[in-house]
């Protein structure tokens, strides 16, 4: 089963790969090579293990000496917990049993969430696909995004929330309803984590089902964002920002989606200049950033994430997410 921050590595399918796609040092091209067949020798391990009745958030660092350890080390900052696990009883509907349902519970927040989360799939496809590594984990931005969104309401109450890259549970996108979101689309680039979303859906309130919406959505498909053009008032990115090929269509993205007086938030690490290499390009298509967010850091996420730096293989690159709020210049 697939866990809160268990990330599964997946060669050139993830933040864990922003090292190889900032290409440009001698060498590079060899050292991706031997990382991706490393993350595929380590992935199929994990799941024989797991096949084997062994744990999925057993330490890993070994498996993929020089890329995992360092990637996957910090699976949590601790701002959402998962209380327990069942395995998915919808199969009636036609569902496959690809999954289970977790109870997710905000450790500062009266706010409980059950969603569905997808076992890894260990295949050549899922290993080398681009839009994967949402299927296999919730990233550690996610959870702090989420944390945002509940610990100031105000950000979203009463209006129209985009999230894009969500994967499989956009919990920043599913805490907007909780924080009165008057509509909330959540997206990604894989269908397979679109279709987990809509299972999420499934166990909602008739209430909130009403105000939610998700479907696939490919940045660089231009008619699709067209349809998208001046929707949302605020667009929510978590851990979006390491693929820097895609850099421009995410940003042309933004810039089209949001109404006048909307805003983006991000929540991203640096993971090698990554994040600020895309900042630059924000600014191109006319988003500026606004130099406000470390107020959106209440003291429990503050301490949470010094809790973090204290962890001995922690990372600031690759594991210490940065909150981005980006509006119109």
């Amino acid at each position: 089963m697939a866990e809160l921050g268990a990330k599964d590595g997946q060669a050139g399918s993830g933040p864990g790969e922003a090292e190889e796609e900032t290409v440009g040092q001698a060498g590079t091209q060899v050292r991706s090579s031997q990382q991706r067949w490393a993350l595929l020798k380590a992935a199929i391990l994990r799941a024989q293990r797991q096949a084997k009745g062994g744990s999925t958030t057993e330490a890993t660092a070994a498996s993929a000496p020089g890329v995992e350890g360092s990637v996957r080390s910090i699976a949590s900052y601790g701002l959402v917990h998962q209380l327990d696990s069942a395995p998915a009883t919808d199969k009636a509907a036609g569902h496959a049993d690809d999954g289970d349902f977790v109870l997710l519970k905000s450790q500062h927040f009266p706010w409980e969430q059950r969603v569905f989360l997808l076992r890894p799939v260990v295949s050549l496809e899922a290993m080398m696909g681009f839009n994967n590594t949402g299927n296999v984990c919730i990233w550690p931005a996610e959870e702090l995004l989420c944390h945002v969104v509940l610990a100031h309401p105000e950000l979203v109450a009463g209006k129209s929330v985009l999230e894009l890259g969500g994967g499989m549970a956009p919990i920043a996108g599913l805490a907007c309803l909780h924080a009165g979101a008057a509509s909330v689309l959540v997206t990604d680039g894989n269908p397979r984590s679109v279709q987990a979303m809509r299972r999420t859906m499934s166990q909602l309130p008739s209430s909130e089902q009403k105000r939610l919406q998700a479907q696939v959505l490919d940045w660089t498909d231009a008619a699709a964002v067209d349809q998208l053009q001046a929707t949302a008032d605020v667009v929510l990115a978590a851990d979006c920002l390491f693929f820097t090929q895609v850099h421009d269509s995410l940003a042309r993205l933004m810039a089209s989606v949001l109404r006048p007086q909307g805003f983006v938030l991000s929540s991203a690490p640096d993971r090698n200049g990554t994040r600020v290499q895309f900042l630059a390009v924000a600014r191109g298509a006319g988003l500026a950033v606004v130099e406000d967010c470390p107020n959106l850091l209440d003291a429990a996420a503050q301490e949470q994430l010094l809790q973090t730096k204290k962890q001995p293989l922690f990372n600031a690159s690759l594991h210490l997410a940065h909150l981005d709020r980006l509006a119109f210049a």
